[in-house]
């Protein structure tokens, strides 16, 4: 019954393999991003938060993809956000139904007028579009599309991920 148990207790205590986020295994479209003439980049999640609150969706995996792409990112996490921050976000309609979008990728949305998409884009400067594989073809992409309708872009497709540039003049 000791060496059962020992037996036992050995292989539940064995290390189980883990994740560990590296370049090497990082989404190759991110090469796209770091290449790109534009500046400023909103994931599709995306959210923002601190140790006690957050909007939005934001996966980690993208605080270390910006090291690899090196562009400034719509949201984020540091220790302590000031509440004035989570209401500009919040109180923005289109960066609001964004962050509900990161939430919930079907989210019944409304659409937004010319001049509350162009402060959008006035206000958070944004001049690219990630989507990730897990929002393709939902209301989250839709979302975006509608956005940039009456902007050029450009749209690169790699491993399932959606790469919308907006072609600046």
């Amino acid at each position: 019954i000791g060496i059962i148990l020992i037996l036992s207790m050995l292989i539940d205590l064995k290390a189980k393999p883990y994740l560990i986020l590296s370049s090497k295994n990082a989404p190759s479209i991110l090469q796209n991003i770091y290449s790109s003439n534009n500046k400023i980049l909103t994931p599709m999640p995306v959210g923002i938060g601190d140790g006690l609150y957050k909007e939005g969706n934001l996966p980690t995996k993208q605080l270390f993809y910006q090291t690899i792409h090196q562009k400034k990112i719509t949201g984020g996490y540091i220790s302590r956000i000031p509440e004035e921050t989570f209401i500009f976000y919040k109180n923005d309609s289109i960066m609001n139904t964004i962050l509900k979008l990161s939430i919930d990728k079907n989210y019944a949305y409304t659409t937004f007028d010319n001049a509350s998409i162009e402060n959008y884009f006035k206000v958070f400067k944004t001049d690219m579009f990630l989507i990730d594989p897990s929002y393709r073809n939902t209301n989250a992409e839709k979302f975006i599309t509608e956005l940039i309708h009456n902007k050029k872009t450009t749209q690169i497709e790699q491993n399932e991920y959606l790469l919308i540039s907006i072609i600046n003049k």
